[in-house]
């Protein structure tokens, strides 16, 4: 349903009317652009997260700086949400950690871009749920208010915790794209040199033999960067396997599967040599390649994510699990659609190259905390899509609001001697429509 805006709306405080015209302004688009922050008031922007890379990146101040714009080693030992393990690779790789946050983020961002017309767009990392303080057993406050700070911190988590907590299929891919991320962003940093413990790959990899082609001998070093990405990522998930086998398991899967997206999208890259470019000798190399592809390879495996169970301590598919189930006949009497050798240890495992996960997701409709749900309030969306995006399915069936502005740009450019570019001022007609 659509709502024509009127000039009480609250989100268009500071607009000016001209004619009856609304004249969009910088106060103006930032106040829209933040208009939804009013439907959530337990997002805080400055988000303390239970994750240690989202946290070190928090944390980057003059203190834990050097002069050549990296990381010290103190960052490692601030209350960063680390485990044992976490910081001790902090401490020995401090020159990569700057990669890991870099990776960490791109990983993020490449979300954001997959899904970025979808209910769920993949934000809320840096948006905190804010908890009621806690109580004693016999009911009082927290005495100290410091001790009550510390409690809160520690108690404090974000969207995008919840929804790493959640087994859905989007906690799949972000474990994913995440892992795939870092290792990207690492050996990257080991092919330019930044810490002496790595560098590039000099394997000589397996291929047909050609008179005219050979190994260059310095290749992305993929191997390190995986490495790299599992032990510091998966030592989390393997804590959270004594505690909770099911998710734990799942997660571990995710970040394997991230990891290997990288992999498997290593590109071969030549260079000829020879007299005018005749390309008598070729030497080559493993390269990185372009981390959209590797998001948009994760994006169809994220369709077709398999749904699992935890039996007999191993993660099964839950469609191999209908095998075993008795189907009712009639007069009491039950036979199964399982052959007689079929059992719970014949059932086959999940694939390493497909996303698992093991609950379903919610709507994402509505803010909902539990599954790190920000809702869809306040998003823009578009009334003539066919995609995602259509108001009608962003908006969950609600109300949308339809707002007309006239938008100031430069237009009619012209160069004029020597050296001046001279532009016209036009005015642009700017519809857009957010869910209410």
């Amino acid at each position: 349903m659509l709502v024509e805006s009127g000039r009480d709306d609250p989100v268009l405080s500071g607009v000016n009317h001209e004619n009856d015209k609304i004249i969009l302004s910088e106060r103006a688009s930032s106040t829209y652009m933040n208009a939804s922050r009013s439907h959530y008031p337990s997002m805080s922007p400055n988000a303390r997260s239970s994750n240690g890379v989202v946290r070190m990146q928090s944390q980057k101040t003059s203190e834990h700086i050097g002069p050549d714009g990296r990381f010290k080693s103190s960052i490692c030992d601030q209350p960063n949400g680390f485990l044992r393990k976490q910081r001790a690779l902090c401490l020995q790789y401090i020159q990569l950690m700057e990669s890991v946050v870099r990776g960490y983020f791109m990983g993020l961002r490449e979300c954001e871009y997959q899904f970025s017309a979808h209910r769920w767009n993949c934000l809320g990392y840096n948006l905190t749920i804010r908890s009621p303080p806690s109580r004693r057993k016999t009911g009082k406050v927290l005495r100290s208010s410091q001790a009550e700070g510390q409690s809160r911190s520690k108690r404090v988590r974000t969207y995008m915790d919840r929804l790493l907590s959640s087994g859905t299929r989007e906690s799949a891919y972000v474990l994913a794209v995440t892992s795939a991320g870092i290792s990207h962003a690492v050996t990257k940093a080991c092919s330019s040199g930044m810490h002496d413990s790595c560098g590039c790959d000099r394997t000589i990899y397996d291929h047909e033999r050609q008179p005219n082609f050979e190994w260059s001998g310095c290749s992305d070093n993929i191997h390190f960067g995986a490495a790299f990405s599992r032990k510091f990522l998966d030592s989390r998930e393997k804590s959270r396997v004594l505690r909770n086998p099911k998710l734990g398991l799942t997660n571990l899967h995710n970040n394997h599967v991230g990891r290997q997206a990288v992999v498997n999208k290593m590109d071969i890259k030549c260079k000829c040599h020879g007299v005018s470019g005749s390309c008598e000798m070729r030497t080559c190399w493993r390269a990185l390649p372009d981390f959209r592809s590797v998001g948009s390879q994760l994006r169809e495996l994220f369709q077709d994510a398999v749904l699992v169970e935890y039996v007999n301590n191993r993660l099964v598919p839950k469609s191999a699990l209908y095998r075993l189930a008795p189907v009712h006949i009639g007069n009491g009497y039950s036979r199964s659609m399982a052959s007689e050798s079929t059992s719970i240890t014949n059932l086959p495992m999940p694939k390493e190259n497909e996303l698992i996960f093991t609950t379903r997701s919610p709507s994402y409709c509505h803010h909902d905390p539990r599954f790190g749900s920000i809702g869809t309030y306040g998003r823009r969306c578009s009334v003539d899509s066919k995609g995602p995006d259509n108001c009608n399915f962003l908006c969950c069936g609600r109300d949308f609001r339809r707002e007309v502005f006239l938008q100031q740009e430069k237009c009619k450019c012209k160069f004029h001697w020597c050296c001046e570019v001279r532009c016209e001022t036009c005015e642009k007609t700017v519809v857009v429509s957010t869910c209410n």
